[in-house]
């Protein structure tokens, strides 16, 4: 498993190697490697277990606005979609909207799916959905039921950041609405 600022991001071993994105914010972030464990059995810790960190740091602008989602199953593909308050929308066949885009189309699961803003989003509201667009495990008859977290970051790095508390999703869709009163506020 891997560890990007205490949020759990996990890779399947491919022979003795692995490959995984994890979101890295502006300044200085803690990846954490572990390896030989079986995080989901906590009495599963083996001899030739190993743990190493790394600080690694950013030279990303600061987002006035970032929204982030993470999900929980290898495999499947899950949509992130950005609708601005004039219409337009950021999503994988259009990842560039008026103020904002998405970074990138994760198809083959985990994400991290990001839409940022590095200007004072406009004053409007903003709708956030997330949709489970297919899975690709081997078993195509069976659903994979997918969980996982979509947080929304204001004023990244500055003294007035602010975090929504990470709301989490189940299943297909999730749509979640915030309106900003004024550019001033954001």
């Amino acid at each position: 498993s891997i560890f990007a600022d205490g949020i759990r991001y996990d890779s399947p071993l491919n022979g003795d190697a692995f490959d995984v994105q994890i979101p890295l914010s502006s300044g200085t972030s803690l990846i954490t490697v572990l390896a030989g464990t079986n995080l989901d059995n906590q009495s599963s810790f083996f001899p030739s277990s190993g743990v190493n960190s790394v600080r690694v740091k950013s030279d990303l602008t600061e987002a006035k606005l970032l929204v982030t989602m993470t999900w929980s199953q290898g495999a499947s593909d899950v949509d992130l979609y950005a609708i601005e308050p004039d219409g337009s929308a950021g999503w994988y066949s259009n990842p560039v909207a008026t103020t904002g885009s998405l970074d990138i189309d994760d198809t083959d699961g985990y994400g991290p799916e990001h839409y940022t803003m590095a200007t004072t989003p406009q004053s409007g509201k903003y709708r956030i959905r997330v949709h489970y667009f297919s899975d690709h495990d081997s078993d195509p008859a069976r659903f994979q039921t997918i969980t996982g977290s979509v947080s929304i970051l204001l004023h990244e790095g500055e003294p007035d950041q602010q975090d929504d508390g990470r709301p989490q999703f189940h299943g297909v869709l999730l749509r979640i609405a915030a309106r900003l009163r004024q550019p001033a506020m954001i």
